[in-house]
């Protein structure tokens, strides 16, 4: 028998003995689910696990978006990586786009306070030292 033969040979079929122990394994994992189900049901379970994996999810999300300089809240470009040729090296350079980026921070998720907010606001602390 030449070792192409024997090769196609051992990839064909498996032993009975693998075959009845799969569908054994397949009766357990039928019975795990729906025994899992009433658990989950009650609140206990999949609610749980769910509300977890968002929450992993939106903070590996926000993580990424500011590694890549962008607004965490909703994606917007707020700073320009820059490589240094030389070291390589990669520095966030702060964008300013009217009305939507200044220096860096995200003015559609984290506005700037009005000029008479601003100095509203100042009169208040002026008063409260004098």
């Amino acid at each position: 028998m030449s070792r192409k033969n024997k090769k196609n040979d051992s990839d064909g079929a498996l032993p009975d003995m693998a075959l009845s122990s799969a569908s054994e394994s397949m009766s357990y994992f039928s019975g795990l689910t729906e025994g899992t189900a009433a658990c989950n049901s009650n609140g206990f379970g999949s609610a749980s696990v769910s509300r977890s994996t968002r929450s992993d999810d939106s903070s590996s999300l926000r993580r990424d978006r500011e590694r890549e300089g962008r607004c965490a809240d909703c994606g917007m470009q707020t700073h320009e990586l820059v490589r240094n040729r030389h070291t390589g090296d990669i520095r966030k350079i702060p964008l300013s786009i009217e009305e939507e980026v200044h220096r860096g921070r995200c003015l559609l998720c984290h506005p700037l306070p009005s000029r008479l907010a601003m100095s509203s606001r100042r009169n208040q602390l002026q008063q409260q030292q004098s």
